[in-house]
């Protein structure tokens, strides 16, 4: 603790606080609104938004003048791949969101018309990466990155498609969260 308040720049702290404000309001509406419309609610979505702000944001936070188009490319991207995250665990947990009155995309809509729309939230997210990927960002290592969420897209395309393979002994867990470490892969480039 005495680390963070002596290292890091009092805007980081600052966003640290505003973002741990705003994901205890999140679990205080979670318990609170007891709501079974999802719209109302969209479990995946406002959680994809609170990770992604917390990751991106604090960036951002630190120096506003570096922000540039490109940039907001890849939170879009980042968002994207991170609501399939959370669509996967919905989809394989299911079962058990039903058993704990959880309201996610697959207890709400049921599991066919879920699949319709995890599906078109799938190809948007791939003409959204790929288009970006082909029109050229203007730096190379936001090219890398958009490249690298590609990879992601594509490894839970697999997650979704080979369920009864992935299901056993939480091998989905496995994979899906592994996909979120490889952005690690930006510690080895120059």
């Amino acid at each position: 603790m005495v680390l963070i308040l002596v290292y890091l720049p009092v805007s980081i702290i600052l966003f640290g606080c505003i973002a741990g404000l705003i994901v205890l309001l999140y679990l205080a509406g979670v318990k609170l609104l007891k709501t079974q419309n999802y719209f109302a609610f969209p479990k995946e979505i406002i959680v994809a938004v609170l990770y992604v702000g917390g990751v991106w944001g604090s960036l951002m936070f630190y120096d506003l003048r570096g922000f540039n188009y490109d940039w907001l490319i890849l939170i879009i991207a980042y968002f994207l791949v991170t609501v399939i995250n959370l669509f996967i665990y919905s989809f394989y947990e299911e079962k058990t969101d039903i058993e704990d009155k959880q309201i996610t995309i697959f207890t709400y809509f049921g599991r066919k018309k879920a699949k319709i729309i995890v599906n078109i939230w799938l190809l948007a997210s791939f003409i959204f990466v790929i288009y970006h990927i082909v029109r050229k960002v203007d730096a190379r290592m936001e090219l890398y990155a958009l490249m690298l969420i590609l990879i992601m897209l594509i490894s839970q395309t697999i997650l979704i498609y080979f369920f009864s393979y992935f299901s056993e002994n939480y091998k989905y867990r496995w994979m899906n969260e592994g996909v979120f470490l490889l952005p690690a892969i930006f510690l080895f480039l120059d």
